[in-house]
């Protein structure tokens, strides 16, 4: 962060709050808003690929500012995956030292963002926090709501000249909380996609949804609720952004201080789980907890996996509150969905990897200090089971003689296979093998009675998936037995009962 004695504008006392926002594609714009004196009434950035500036940018003007005016530019024609050199300002008042702004990837790549909110009126925390947030080197930082104690210019004066040490090179994606009231010095602050209080965009292979839970309704049939769904089924459509990644300032799932907001329970977790949202940012109250995956709504949602630490393609959304960065503090609580509580102040470093995984972790205010941590790893093909075996081989043989029949099957992952054959005499083989899949093996069997019996046969992978079952009929009508023991074996039908020290000599049972 460059100090306000660096900056060659007409200083106010609290610096130009200098922050980055996107409107649109995140590839290709940015926006930068930044305040002045009255003196400076040009809105102009030049920028380029280097300290030539070889390209000027102009916008508006807004006079909302407590001592001076608000200036929006957006950037449009940018090149993807690009770091651009800028400064901003006009030759009347002067202009900001170089600073830097980097464009989202066109193709997918590795990143992180951070997510943190309700500073409030700590001042002295919140700068803690951003100072080390910053040392993550975030792409973004999504932020959950309730800046500033109260909704006027000064407060967020004050707060924009901390966050300038990050928001000058790194946008902020915010979402609107109890304490921003009207919205009025937020809605003139922040330069945002669609109406400002919802919105969505996209970065690298992520979807991020920002929604309004104090200030606008989100009941069904609403303006907010319709969007929300809208905006849900295309990027649940969207196999280019796999991730979707949801902001809002009342959590659901909480214990201790606000608790869980039953109206969001029933509104937006259903909504939330069946377009399998990945990750939830909430605010509101002032400590971390973090729930396991969940699946459903109302107050009572399933909990679909314990671990703690690794979820691989969970069947849930996860709900983190990082409602701590400044804000007084609340007493956690313990429930069967949390995961983890902390009662301090902290902010998340969430990675992102082109190999479908997503790393987060929680710091407290020194930065290193980690309390929680956890994987998701999504989107990779499930384990399918092997296909029901098939089986070749006489269709008919002789009692008492070892007659051999095939099988064969392939897993469609490639994984070993191991079979268990049922030979329909109330006897099979176990489990055996494994072998290669597509190999084909023999077993031999022996039937000691005539009849028609049914070979059934399914095969496991390595990973334990079973297929279903393959099945052949054959027939054993025919024997090694001399013409008096056919006599025989015919006088024993016709006479069941008859003759029972010979059938047990003969061992005709």
């Amino acid at each position: 962060m460059c100090s306000n004695q660096e900056k060659s504008f007409q200083l106010r006392k609290s610096g130009y709050d200098i922050h980055l926002n996107w409107q649109q594609n995140s590839s290709t714009t940015i926006t930068v808003v930044w305040e002045t004196t009255p003196s400076t009434t040009g809105s102009t950035v030049k920028y380029g690929p280097d300290l030539n500036y070889s390209q000027i940018a102009t916008g508006t003007t807004d006079n909302q500012g407590t001592n001076g005016l608000i200036h929006i530019v957006e950037i449009i024609g940018l090149s993807a995956g690009t770091t651009y050199h800028y400064i901003c300002g006009d030759d009347a008042g002067g202009w900001s030292t170089d600073l830097t702004f980097m464009t989202a990837p066109e193709n997918p790549g590795d990143f992180v963002f951070c997510a943190m909110g309700d500073s409030r009126d700590n001042p002295s925390e919140l700068n803690k926090i951003v100072s080390k947030a910053n040392e993550a080197n975030p792409m973004f930082t999504v932020f959950t709501g309730d800046l500033c104690h109260s909704d006027n210019s000064t407060d967020y004066d004050t707060w924009f000249s901390i966050w300038e040490q990050l928001g000058d090179h790194s946008p902020i994606v915010p979402a609107l909380g109890n304490h921003e009231f009207n919205a009025i010095n937020y809605l003139h602050r922040f330069a945002l996609p669609n109406n400002e209080r919802w919105y969505s965009f996209n970065y690298s292979n992520m979807h991020i949804i920002v929604l309004s839970t104090q200030l606008d309704s989100y009941s069904q049939g609403t303006a907010q609720y319709t969007w929300f769904v809208h905006d849900l089924t295309a990027a649940t459509n969207d196999s280019a952004h796999p991730w979707k990644i949801v902001n809002f300032h009342n959590p659901p799932y909480n214990v201790g201080g606000h608790g869980g907001d039953s109206s969001v329970q029933n509104t937006l977790s259903p909504l939330i789980s069946q377009y399998k949202v990945d990750l939830v940012f909430n605010g509101h109250n002032h400590y971390y907890e973090r729930t396991y995956p969940l699946k459903g709504g109302g107050a009572t949602p399933t909990v679909t996996d314990t671990n703690l630490h690794y979820y691989k393609n969970p069947d849930g959304v996860i709900y983190a509150t990082t409602g701590s960065c400044g804000a007084p503090l609340y007493d956690v609580g313990s429930a069967y969905y949390l995961a983890v509580a902390v009662k301090n102040y902290q902010f998340a470093k969430i990675s992102v990897f082109t190999n479908n995984s997503l790393h987060m972790e929680t710091f407290l205010d020194d930065g290193t200090t980690r309390i929680d941590d956890f994987w998701i790893e999504k989107n990779e093909t499930p384990n399918q089971p092997p296909h029901p075996p098939t089986i070749t081989g006489p269709a008919n043989g002789k009692i008492k003689v070892a007659t051999q029949y095939n099988f064969t099957t392939t897993d469609p992952d490639g994984d070993e296979v191991s079979y268990f054959i049922d030979w329909g005499d109330h006897t099979n083989s176990s489990w055996i093998g494994p072998y290669s899949s597509g190999d084909l093996i023999t077993q031999p069997h022996t039937w000691s009675k005539k009849g028609s019996y049914t070979i059934k046969a399914k095969a496991k992978d390595s990973k334990g998936a079973e297929s279903d079952w393959g099945a052949l009929q054959v027939t054993m009508p025919l024997s090694y037995e001399p013409p008096q023991f056919r006599f025989l074996e015919w006088l024993f039908e016709r006479f069941p009962h008859a003759f029972p020290i010979l059938r047990y000599t003969l061992d005709f049972n």
